[in-house]
């Protein structure tokens, strides 16, 4: 299993939501396929999946909000400075591109 969704599952526990093995099987199973890119669509899935009682749902809520809100998870500055790069390069073509028409 991936490392974010183990320390979320722990995170999870330590909330005081009951989680089995069965049902982190299927978390991660349905991370999977849905990814972590769509945190709405996360959210929802594992909700569903983890958080059987109105209780839970209420604990669930607040710690998913907590976990997945760090910056670190996502790499948020990797990612950052990633997109940031792609821009830079998009920004510097652009540039490039408006230079070759000034002179012709």
């Amino acid at each position: 299993m991936s490392e974010p969704i183990i320390k979320f599952l722990q995170a999870a526990r330590s909330a005081g939501i009951r989680v089995s093995v069965a049902e982190s099987i299927d978390a991660y199973n349905a991370l999977d396929l849905i990814g972590f890119d769509d945190r709405q669509t996360m959210k929802d899935s594992l909700s569903l999946l983890l958080a059987k009682t109105r209780d839970e749902k209420q604990l669930f809520e607040e710690c998913f909000d907590l976990y997945f809100s760090r910056k670190n998870f996502t790499g948020g500055e990797a990612n950052e400075n990633a997109s940031g790069g792609q821009q830079d390069q998009e920004q510097r073509g652009d540039a490039e591109a408006g230079e070759g028409q000034a002179e012709g």
